[in-house]
């Protein structure tokens, strides 16, 4: 009879206990597996794909925004400075001569254009529209005498006056056609002995002479100064060859 009550409750006690669970794995097992080295080379050829089709797209609209910006505060420089030194002087306008390629002739040899990009003018006086796309030969004269400075005393920044009644030239005359008698130029090279890359006009009326226009330059260089610095901090590349040999 003790026998039996013993299986009795060694069968109970066996019911009562639980069912194990499922294995947990204990802590601190690293999980590994293989990557098929085809799923890396198709996903980085995807990638590269992807890169070529939309990347660089947005890479070039992300850079030509930023050039633009930039672009447009260097333009809005440039024309405020322009203001200013007709401003603090007689200057009836100032002017921003750039040089750019032009076309490519039949010969296939190429030739350098001038256009006037930026300029101001006070009231009253009209603004220059005629020069833009031309030849750099329509302003041979003035890019002749500039030549002269260039080989006597080299820099950056050249300047020089120009008297419109003593000069022949069409551009000459075109100056007088708008009221202008006489011009301070700054010409601005890349460096010393280097191409030029720009000129800054500005004009006068009949009723200046010599020595005023003398104190006229030295008061506006240090503003035409800034401007070449403007232009130099855009430009990308020089050109070459605009003042002949």
């Amino acid at each position: 009879m003790a026998d039996t009550q013993d299986q009795i409750t060694t069968n109970q006690t066996t019911q009562a206990q639980p069912s194990p669970g499922p294995a947990i794995p204990p802590s601190g097992v690293n999980f590994s597996f293989e990557i098929n080295s085809e799923f890396v080379l198709l996903l980085v050829a995807t990638l590269i794909a992807a890169w070529r089709a939309y990347g660089k797209q947005f890479a070039r609209d992300r850079l030509r925004r930023l050039m633009g910006k930039r672009a447009y505060q260097i333009d809005h420089r440039i024309q405020r400075f322009l203001a200013e030194a007709v401003g603090r002087s007689d200057a009836t306008r100032g002017l921003l001569y750039e040089f750019h390629n032009g076309e490519k002739l039949s010969t296939g040899r190429h030739f350098n254009k001038v256009s006037i990009t930026n300029q101001y003018a006070k009231n009253g006086y009209s603004p220059i529209l005629e020069i833009q796309n031309l030849p750099v030969a329509s302003i041979i004269t003035m890019l002749n005498e500039f030549k002269t400075l260039i080989e006597t005393s080299p820099g950056e920044i050249l300047s020089t006056i120009r008297i419109h009644n003593d000069a022949p030239d069409l551009y000459s005359e075109l100056m007088r056609a708008y009221g202008t008698a006489s011009s301070i130029y700054f010409l601005y090279s890349a460096h010393q002995n280097g191409s030029p890359i720009a000129i800054l006009e500005f004009q006068f009326g009949a009723d200046i002479t010599q020595e005023m226009l003398e104190a006229e330059r030295k008061e506006i260089a240090p503003i035409a100064s800034q401007i070449c610095f403007e232009l130099k901090r855009s430009s990308k590349s020089w050109l070459t060859e605009v003042v002949p040999k």
